[in-house]
């Protein structure tokens, strides 16, 4: 399929970041001159196809994306706790990473969290739920 004769000054389009739904793509080869118009629907469904598809030579062996993914997630340790402590997150505060808290849960669903505070204010702090238990002040 070959362009339409009308010409558009491409280089006086205006710069975008993004491109709106609904629009579509002109391509064209440039050995051949010939070309067509895709939707970004169709050209983000033909890359991820392709991504997911092509096989990658990675240290595990010959892997597309999604197999590597699927390895690397089922060989991640998992964290095993002793006593009643079930599981742990890390979590910052929101903006920047200025707090940084660990919190722990037990089993009933209690949370103990030890935080790492910049902001001036606490300097490291353990609280039980979110009652403060003792501060060391900076």
């Amino acid at each position: 399929m070959s362009l339409p004769e009308e010409s558009v000054a491409a280089n006086a389009l205006p710069e975008v970041t993004t491109i709106p739904t609904g629009k579509k793509l002109i391509f064209t080869d440039p050995d051949t001159n010939e070309g067509g118009i895709i939707t970004l629907e169709n050209l983000s469904k033909q890359i991820l196809q392709n991504l997911t598809s092509q096989t990658f030579t990675l240290d595990q062996g010959n892997l597309t994306l999604l197999q590597a993914l699927n390895q690397l997630n089922s060989n991640t340790p998992r964290i095993k706790f002793n006593g009643n402590i079930n599981r742990m997150t890390f979590r910052s505060g929101s903006n920047k990473i200025s707090n940084v808290y660990f919190d722990f849960y037990t089993n009933d669903g209690k949370r103990t969290t030890i935080s790492f505070c910049t902001d001036g204010s606490n300097g490291i702090q353990m609280s039980k739920d979110d009652t403060a238990i003792w501060t060391m002040k900076p």
